[in-house]
């Protein structure tokens, strides 16, 4: 835990030698106790190394306390990365090059793909809010 007094995170958002715009990345997962989302921007920038990122927000949530299966958690992470996303656009002055969404869930990416096989009311609307948000942004949740 002392170690953690030693992070530190860049305040802003944007390098000196940038070259174009930056990518906007976000990641999502769960566990059994909770379930979260992150994103970075990803800027190409001159010299070496190619990339740098910068920290922009992060959500968390405490699984609850009626157990819940992997598969559902996995998918309110997902809603949960949708709406930090939506939040970070709405707030953002920056210009985005595109968006990118991570998941290491294969439930989400399958669900994503085929949003018409669910029977259940909650996945169908979560899969069909997060499908509309990521179609409008031009990408596809991928595996990580």
């Amino acid at each position: 835990m002392k170690k953690l007094n030693n992070v530190t995170f860049q305040r802003c958002l944007s390098p000196l030698d940038t070259v174009g715009l930056p990518m906007l990345v976000n990641f999502c997962d769960a566990s059994e106790e909770a379930f979260g989302a992150c994103a970075y921007l990803r800027w190409e920038v001159e010299g070496e190394p190619r990339y740098s990122t910068r920290f922009v927000a992060a959500r968390s949530r405490v699984a609850p306390l009626k157990k819940l299966t992997i598969p559902r958690l996995e998918l309110q992470a997902a809603v949960l990365a949708v709406r930090l996303h939506e939040t970070i656009m709405y707030e953002i002055r920056l210009k985005i090059q595109r968006t990118i969404f991570f998941t290491d869930s294969t439930i989400v990416y399958g669900l994503e793909v085929n949003q018409e096989d669910s029977s259940n009311s909650y996945q169908q609307e979560s899969v069909r809010f997060i499908a509309k948000v990521v179609r409008r942004s031009g990408n596809m949740f991928r595996e990580s």
